[in-house]
C-alpha cells in the first residue's frame, strides 16, 4: 500500500483514496499490478484507477514522466 507524503508533513494512506474516474474507493488496482506498475516506471505520480474503470478502456492520470539520460557513445 503506497502512503502519500502531503504538505505539513501529513500522510494520507491510499485506501483513503478514491478512484479518479468513478470516485468509488472500492475494487483499486494494487501498485503490484502489471499496468500501474508499468506506469511507475515512466511516471513518478499515477492516481488510482479502480478495476472497472480500467477494463472499460479509461487509462490512469499520470505526472511527472521520468526522463531517461542516454549515455554518449565514447569515440
Amino acid at each position: 500500500m503506497r502512503d502519500l507524503q502531503l504538505c505539513g508533513g501529513n500522510s494520507l494512506l491510499l485506501s483513503q483514496v478514491s478512484a479518479l474516474h468513478c470516485g468509488t474507493p472500492d475494487s483499486l488496482l494494487d501498485d503490484t499490478d502489471a499496468y500501474v506498475a508499468d506506469l511507475y516506471t515512466k511516471y513518478s505520480i499515477v492516481r488510482p484507477i479502480c478495476v472497472s474503470c480500467r477494463h472499460s478502456g479509461k487509462e490512469a492520470k499520470t505526472w511527472g514522466a521520468k526522463k531517461f539520460v542516454k549515455k554518449q557513445k565514447v569515440k
